[in-house]
């Protein structure tokens, strides 16, 4: 249980995430999540040697974009139990804040573009409240921006940034983010190869993405990255990438906003939605980079292969086919007679 210091920093902060979250007109649950998973990324920061790159809805402002779950990626593979290891050892980084962990559930294990992560569920307590989140961690070049592979191939970092806040007295996230250009090829992925779990957020982060005019060479360049983990050619990669993908359809689209709307409807929120605009958003942004990666895609080609003259080809050159005699009188000068061989 925490101590009386904890529970009093820990209130303080509450009260003014509830007092922003009602003058932004925000989810007061979505901002406390949304606070809590920035101080754990700063905590993985300051207690895990290999660094991680904060993906997701972090790297948005919560006030035109809100979220509550931390989704990383490490510079390589990480294991549960080094994960467990550094959720204990942040305790007391994280109870300076006035957050007291509470639980710890189960590790799930999920499929993230293509390639195995790990799901922790987190309960803390902070100043009386309980915050519920999750923490999703993928590890490994395959989930890292192009730019940070270095010419051995190996994760090299780039330079930190802050994050945006949207309340009194909050400290900016420093950290390594993931570019708005590769955050788009990984939902362009999502959409496209795992209709399954896709949902009408990824076509409204999707059309947020579109909005904000991101070079969309970059955005094809991180994708045939991403995908080239997955598929073994520059021709597969396109084939795994359809005109028209069922998903990108407006019947498809129209039904995810229909669930959306009713989420929305039952949680008492009132978000307009047009679903038209964004639809066709996200079906721009998808022709646009996939144009980019047709029209750099190169089809290998087999070297010519020189082979040596057949015996029959040679008879042909220098004394006919019907015979294996080189009739030298062909090579004389009708002129003058003189010997002049061709060979």
């Amino acid at each position: 249980m925490a101590n009386d210091a904890t529970y009093d920093i820990g209130k303080r902060t509450i009260d003014r995430i509830k007092s922003a979250s009602s003058v932004h007109e925000i989810d007061t649950r979505k901002s406390c999540e949304r606070w809590l998973c920035e101080e754990l990324s700063r905590a993985f920061t300051a207690v895990e040697p290999v660094f991680h790159l904060v993906k997701g809805g972090l790297l948005h402002a919560q006030i035109t974009r809100e979220t509550g779950d931390l989704d990383i990626t490490f510079a390589r593979k990480m294991s549960e139990s080094e994960l467990l290891r550094d959720l204990h050892q942040m305790a007391p980084l994280l109870a300076a804040k006035g957050i007291e962990i509470a639980k710890i559930g189960d590790m799930q294990n999920l499929i993230i573009n293509g390639d195995g992560g790990m799901r922790f569920p987190i309960t803390a307590m902070v100043g009386g409240t309980r915050i519920n989140t999750h923490i999703d961690v993928t590890g490994g070049m395959r989930h890292l921006p192009a730019k940070m592979k270095d010419e051995n191939g190996h994760a090299r970092k780039v330079q930190k940034s802050f994050g945006s806040v949207f309340f009194k007295g909050q400290q900016p996230l420093e950290a390594f983010y993931q570019p708005f250009e590769a955050q788009a090829a990984d939902k362009l992925a999502t959409v496209v190869l795992r209709p399954d779990t896709t949902r009408w957020k990824d076509f409204d982060d999707l059309s947020r993405l579109y909005e904000m005019g991101l070079n969309r060479t970059r955005i094809a360049v991180e994708m045939a990255h991403k995908l080239s983990y997955m598929y073994k050619t520059a021709r597969d990669v396109l084939l795994a990438l359809p005109e028209v993908p069922a998903t990108m359809s407006f019947d498809y689209a129209r039904e995810k906003a229909a669930h959306w709307q009713m989420w929305q409807q039952r949680n008492g929120r009132t978000t307009s939605t047009d679903f038209e605009v964004i639809a066709c958003d996200s079906r721009n942004l998808y022709f646009d980079v996939r144009k980019v990666l047709v029209d750099s895609y190169q089809p290998v080609r087999k070297p010519k292969v020189e082979r040596k003259p057949t015996i029959s080809e040679v008879k042909e050159a220098f004394g006919g086919s019907d015979s294996n005699v080189i009739q030298l009188g062909r090579y004389r000068d009708p002129a003058t007679l003189a010997f002049n061989p061709k060979f």
